[in-house]
Parts: structure tokens; sequence; C-alpha cells
């Protein structure tokens, strides 16, 4: 009757009307407990489609779709989870009910049935844990027949849920090793992506990104490209095959230079620094008026300003690091500005001070938050603390010149400076490192997260700032 009226041209005063009256008949039912699952899921299905004003009334069903939910079939599984982003007060309470028959039932499912689930439980909050450790195990179990379509969407959408776990890393790594470069371009797409959302860095993933690159940089989209390239650079990880890949490359960058987004090729550009492979047959191009106009003319405002620092970043290091740079192209920046630093290491350094004061013997044997003179105001070239040593390696005061064997550059290490593995740090921050030593200091790494578990002044947190400095 329901199907009938919605399908029906009632004028829209008529169709309120008769639809009214089927939510009190539903209503009843589910009272009286008359009313089956598949039943009220094709009423909510219905509603739903009727307007948003019946979204309110779809949440009243939840308490007899929780009763019933306990014996569902994959039909009615499946429908309920297409319907779950249309409650809202008791979305949760659903939510973990279908979850409790997903994990018990969960291998009824097909590849398509949890490629499906994946995708909806992304509109959702507050998802379960525990489901999606189900799911993940559904994946290692059965990813021989997963198809490829199905797998890189199972990937994308547990990026977008932020989760990974054992069962999926195992997964991802197997698939990788049966499939190698064979995959297809939207499968390696989805596992760059998805290792760098973790700062995961998977040696067979990258073993296959990078096979894939060079066997296919002719025909291979340019965001994907582009996303292969960043993660590399961003997770530190120089290919096995670095020689063909590094040509592969610049094959690439040369033939679609003009095709490449500015903000993108300025990305690739920065992440082959990283890996200390310098793309000199380029920085003509990049710093040319031409290139300059046209990322002016093409990016929003914000972007500009972040691919420009970018691009500043670039011209500064290779100048620094590259004999063979004949830099800085770029004009220095004389206008005063500021930069917003991380509201972690702020208070973190505010907490901070008497203790290093206590170990270096006095505010005045460091300086704080230093910038270099003659670069570009970056978080690459500012320093958290700098700490000069005299011979017998005692501090000696910042400002002075004479005097001086050593100078410490003390880095916080924030978590994200490092790999998922916490061994190895991250393009960017290895880059921070390298530099620095370039520039003359000794770069000393203060963890973070070590730091925030000791309390200010206390026993552990002084030896810890002493063995870390005044032992180097």
């Amino acid at each position: 009757g329901l199907r009938c009226v919605v399908r029906h041209r009632y004028s829209e005063e008529d169709r309120r009307r008769y639809v009214d009256t089927f939510v009190h008949v539903i209503l009843s039912r589910i009272c009286d407990g008359t009313i089956r699952l598949p039943d009220i899921l094709e009423a909510t299905l219905l509603l739903v489609s009727c307007g948003s004003q019946y979204l309110n009334t779809v949440d009243h069903f939840w308490q007899s779709i929780v009763t019933q939910a306990v014996d569902m079939e994959k039909e009615d599984v499946l429908k309920l989870y297409s319907l779950l982003p249309y409650f809202k007060s008791s979305q949760s309470v659903v939510l973990r009910a279908v979850a409790r028959n997903t994990a018990k039932n969960v291998l009824s499912l097909g590849a398509e049935d949890v490629a499906y689930i994946l995708s909806v439980l992304t509109r959702l909050k507050l998802v379960p844990q525990t489901l999606l450790l189900s799911l993940t195990k559904w994946i290692n179990l059965n990813l021989h027949i997963i198809p490829e379509k199905e797998f890189s969407s199972m990937v994308r959408c547990l990026q977008d849920l932020r989760y990974l776990d054992a069962n999926s890393s195992k997964a991802v790594e197997r698939y990788v090793r049966i499939k190698g470069c064979s995959s297809t371009e939207e499968t390696m797409d989805a596992l760059s992506l998805y290792c760098q959302a973790f700062r995961w860095r998977s040696e067979p993933v990258f073993n296959s990104v990078s096979d894939y690159f060079v066997a296919n940089h002719k025909v291979v989209s340019l965001p994907a490209a582009v996303n292969m390239v960043r993660a590399l650079g961003y997770l530190n990880i120089v290919p096995r095959n670095a020689m063909e890949f590094f040509g592969s490359l610049e094959w690439l960058l040369r033939e679609k230079f003009s095709h490449i987004p500015s903000n993108q090729l300025v990305d690739m550009l920065v992440a082959c620094f990283y890996l200390q492979r310098y793309p000199l047959n380029f920085v003509k191009k990049v710093f040319s008026p031409h290139f300059l106009d046209k990322m002016h003319g093409s990016l929003e405002q914000n972007e500009l300003r972040r691919t420009h620092q970018k691009l500043k970043f670039l011209d500064s290091a290779l100048t620094l690091e590259c004999k063979q740079y004949h830099g800085p192209y770029l004009p220095r920046d004389y206008s005063a500005k500021s930069i917003r630093r991380d509201g972690r290491l702020l208070r973190l350094m505010c907490s901070l001070q008497d203790d290093m004061e206590s170990v270096v013997g006095g505010e005045g044997n460091f300086s704080f938050s230093v910038v270099q003179p003659k670069l570009p105001l970056s978080d690459m070239y500012i320093i958290d603390y700098v700490v000069q040593l005299n011979k017998q390696g005692k501090p000696v005061a910042a400002d002075a010149v004479s005097g001086v064997d050593k100078r410490l550059a003390v880095i916080i290490v924030l978590p994200e400076h490092y790999c998922m593995d916490n061994l190895h740090a991250t393009g960017n921050h290895a880059t921070k490192m390298r530099l620095l030593r370039t520039l003359g200091y000794t770069v000393i790494e203060l963890s973070y997260d070590t730091l925030l578990k000791t309390r200010p002044a206390s026993k552990e947190r002084l030896n810890y700032l002493s063995a870390k400095i005044l032992s180097s």
C-alpha cells in the first residue's frame, strides 16, 4: 500500500495524508510486535524517499529493528546498512545491532558485500572497531576471491575510516606479492595513499608501486603518478630500482610538464629532493616567469601561498645541498611576517623553560625557536633550541662567538615525524635534519612523547635532557 502511495501521482496534500496514515499503522504494528523486519526495512526505504520530513519518524523504528536483528538474512543485513545513514538519534544503536549480526555471519558475505558495507561505514560516525576487525579478517582470509576493483575500493574505504590493523596490513602485502606490478593503476594509487595516510613504510607495497611506475610511466594518469611520487618522498623510500624509477619520472616530467598542475608539480620536485635526487633539469622551467605566472593564475589563494613556500624551500635547500645548483633563483623576501607553529610544541616548550635553564646553566646559555639568517621563514629551518658547547662539552653563552666547539640544534620530535615503525624519519623530517647538519649543527632529537610523560622539574625529565644534550 505505501509503495503505491509513493509511486502514484497524488497532490502533495493527499500524499502527505496517506503517508501519515501508513506511518500511524506501522507504529501501531511495531508496538504490537506484529510487523516483520523485512517489512520495517521496506517501509523505512519508502519513507526516506518521501522527503526529509520523515527522517525523525524513521528513528522511532529502532527498537523493533534491534529486537529482530539477531537473525537477519544477508539481504536484510545489506538493506539495513544502506538505510543506516538515514537514522540520526538511533543510528549508533542500530549500527551496533547490525554489526553484531555481521560479525557472527561474516563468512557468508561476498566481496561485493564487504566493499558495500565499508562504503556505507565511511558515511557514519563512531563505527565499532570490532566490526572493522571482522571485515579486515574477512579480507585477509578471502583475498584470493576478491576482484581487483573491489579490493581497491576496500583500501580506499579503510583509509577514509582511518583504520589499519594486522589483518589489513597482511592482506595488502600478500596482495602486492601475488599481483606485483600487474595490478591496475587504481589499486596502486589507492595503496600509495593508504600507506602515506598511516605513515606505513611497507617495502612490498612500494616495490610494486615503483615497478608499476617504471612499466607504465608513459600511460599512467597524472593524479596517480603524483600520488605515487608524493608517497615515496613523504615516507623517505628510495625505490629499489632507483635508476629506472627516476629515469621514468624524468621522462614524465619532461613530456608532460605543461599538463601537470603547478602545485602538484612542485610537490613531485620536493619529494625528489627529500630522496636526494635533485631535479636540476627542471629548475629553470620552474623558476621561469611563465611558470610563476601560471601558478598565480591557476591556484586559489591558500594553495598558492603553500606552493610558493615550497618553491622557496626548494630553491634554498638546493642552494645549500647541491653543488651543481647555481641558485638561489628567487629573490629574498624582506617583508615582516610570522609563521604558525604547532601548538603542541609551543605548550611543551613553555613547560620546558625552567628545565632547560637547570640543564644548561641558565637562560643565557640557550636560544629557542631560532630562525636561520638568509633562509626562508619555514619550519624546515626553525630550531626549537640552540645550545653552544665548548671543547669540554660545557654550555657557553648563546651569543658567544669565540670558544664555541659545537653548536647543537635540539629538535623536539613529534610522533608524525617518524614512520609507523618509529625507526625511519619521514622525508620532511629527515631532510630537515640533513639540512641543519649542512648548516654546521649537531642535531639532537628529543622525543615529544617521552617529555610529555615526565613532569616539569622531575628527576626523570632532567636526566633525560642532560643525557641527550650534554652527552652529545
